[in-house]
């Protein structure tokens, strides 16, 4: 009887091991320098503010990062991270990409999904 509430306790704790990871929508990627998002199959860089004192960098200062977007775009396309090319800015368009997605709480794109659910930010005082 011991031995089969031994194996339950077991069998339980590492259910619940797996259920904590299971349910994670963001994971590290290189080296900590981006996060995938494991429900839009997408890969964000983990520094919002990377771009700052890049060539493209054309704010007030040359470090704080402000990009038209133009410069942004140019910008995202030189990123070459460990050997991953390829970036891209995030879309605001729904995600059939029939239109764009706006106002408070809209999470139908890539920039809302991570706003709002991903970092669970509300658009409203709580």
């Amino acid at each position: 009887m011991i031995k089969l509430l031994r194996t339950l306790l077991c069998i339980g704790v590492f259910s619940l091991g797996l259920l904590s990871t299971a349910n994670a929508t963001l994971e590290v990627r290189l080296g900590g320098k981006a996060v995938y998002d494991i429900d839009l199959d997408i890969t964000w860089l983990a520094d919002a503010n990377a771009g700052a004192g890049s060539e493209y960098d054309n704010g007030i200062s040359a470090t704080d990062g402000y990009m038209n977007w133009y410069d942004a775009n140019a910008w995202a396309a030189s990123i070459n991270i460990e050997g991953v090319t390829g970036w891209r800015l995030p879309t605001a368009f729904n995600s059939d990409g029939s239109s764009i997605c706006y106002g408070f709480d809209c999470t139908d794109s890539e920039m809302g999904h991570l706003f709002y659910v991903l970092c669970g930010t509300k658009w409203y005082s709580a």
